[in-house]
């Protein structure tokens, strides 16, 4: 947040922001995302243990975000979910309404800190409601950049992939 944005937010002075409104203020929003190490890597076979991990673990609906495979074992996660999952970029036998979507991870160094997901397009729903873009970041790295950092990726990503002229 700029100095501006910062005081219309929160109203307290500095060294308060997080102690008042538990609202990240400039001084504690130091970068704090390394991001020489930080990257995305698309939905993969080689990764499996780690997606599921996070996969089994993100709540069934968490802010918005659905996530239909909660606390699925692994090897379910491995014969039916990850293949589901990676044919949702280009689904076959889906129903009309289906909107096909490409699934992307958040890195940093060996450790998988979020998902991200893109969209390919909208329909009426979803340009009023969810968007091209949904995320989400383990709780326990929030508040650290790694959203930003993610969706600034994923904004670069879905430029190649989304059909319409404005990512939403």
């Amino acid at each position: 947040l700029s100095v501006r944005e910062w005081t219309i937010s929160c109203g307290a002075d500095r060294g308060a922001c997080t102690r008042h409104c538990k609202t990240m203020c400039y001084k504690t929003r130091k970068e704090k995302v390394n991001r020489s190490s930080t990257r995305s890597r698309k939905i993969n076979t080689d990764d499996a243990f780690a997606q599921w991990e996070y996969t089994a673990k993100l709540p069934a609906d968490e802010n918005g975000l659905t996530n239909p495979y909660h606390g699925v074992s692994y090897d379910d996660y491995k014969e039916r979910v990850l293949p589901e999952m990676i044919s949702h970029e280009h689904p076959v036998h889906m129903p009309d309404w289906f909107v096909p979507e490409t699934y992307y991870y958040l890195w940093d160094g060996d450790s998988l800190i979020g998902e991200f997901r893109i969209r390919h397009y909208l329909t009426e729903a979803l340009r009023h409601g969810a968007g091209h873009i949904g995320y989400s970041i383990r709780k326990d790295q929030r508040g650290k950049g790694y959203g930003t950092a993610g969706l600034k990726m994923t904004i670069e990503t879905a430029k190649g992939i989304v059909r319409e002229d404005e990512i939403f």
